[in-house]
């Protein structure tokens, strides 16, 4: 399994702070609803963190090999 690198930066809205991650997926992956681009981390993305393994906050272990 590869370890990427789930890059974020943080937006203040009016909920308070949201990690926002702008790493796209290597793979090319899609988000099953919407358009756009997968993010490394993000919840939408299941091959990383919320569908697997996580390393630490920055690195995911990705679930695609």
């Amino acid at each position: 399994m590869a370890v990427l690198k789930a890059e974020s930066e943080v937006i203040c809205g009016m909920a308070g702070p949201v990690n926002y991650f702008t790493n796209p997926c290597p793979h090319g992956e899609r988000p099953m609803f919407g358009g756009g681009k997968m993010m490394v981390g993000s919840i939408a993305c299941q091959m990383c963190k919320h569908y697997g393994g996580q390393v630490d906050d920055d690195n995911i272990q990705c679930n695609h090999e």
